[in-house]
């Protein structure tokens, strides 16, 4: 969408921010020590500058299917996931449109306070997570190298678990 958002910029003769760093909010649910599944959002959002100042946001909204693996190593214990999925997206403002796409995901954690069934932690990982195909109502976005949105990406974040 960057590209396509910087030609709508250079036919005004305005100037235009990209789509932004994504921020996210994922919710994990393992029933089985090594099987999981992990509904995942995530947002960003552009904007052309200018008099008229117009933004655009897009959304993901994805859920996967993990294989995971918990290993205490130096006193911590470290959990590293790997998973892949489904995802639909859809942007809102200067484009409005929808697609569907695909997620696969690579992530370790470690935990840095347990107090009782409560673990707080940190993670960090890697996301594949793209849409080929953005249909607006007048066209579809079909890039030919790329995907038409994309979330890909290294990522950081805290993790607060509970087990019981």
């Amino acid at each position: 969408l960057n590209e396509h958002l910087s030609a709508l910029a250079a036919r005004e003769g305005a100037d235009f921010s990209p789509l932004r760093t994504a921020w996210g909010l994922s919710f994990a649910l393992r029933p089985w020590p090594i099987l999981g599944l992990r509904l995942e959002g995530l947002s960003s959002g552009g904007r052309i500058l200018g008099r008229n100042e117009r933004y655009l946001s897009a959304f993901f909204l994805a859920v996967q299917a993990e294989l995971g693996l918990d290993l205490l190593l130096y006193g911590i214990r470290w959990r590293g996931e790997t998973g892949i999925g489904g995802g639909w997206a859809w942007t809102r403002g200067l484009i409005e449109g929808n697609g569907w796409g695909w997620v696969v995901s690579a992530r370790a954690s470690g935990s840095v306070l347990r107090l009782g069934n409560l673990e707080l932690g940190l993670e960090a990982g890697y996301r594949w997570a793209a849409v080929a195909v953005l249909r607006t109502v007048r066209e579809e976005l079909r890039p030919r190298n790329v995907p038409a949105l994309d979330f890909s990406g290294p990522f950081v974040g805290v993790r607060l678990s509970w087990s019981g």
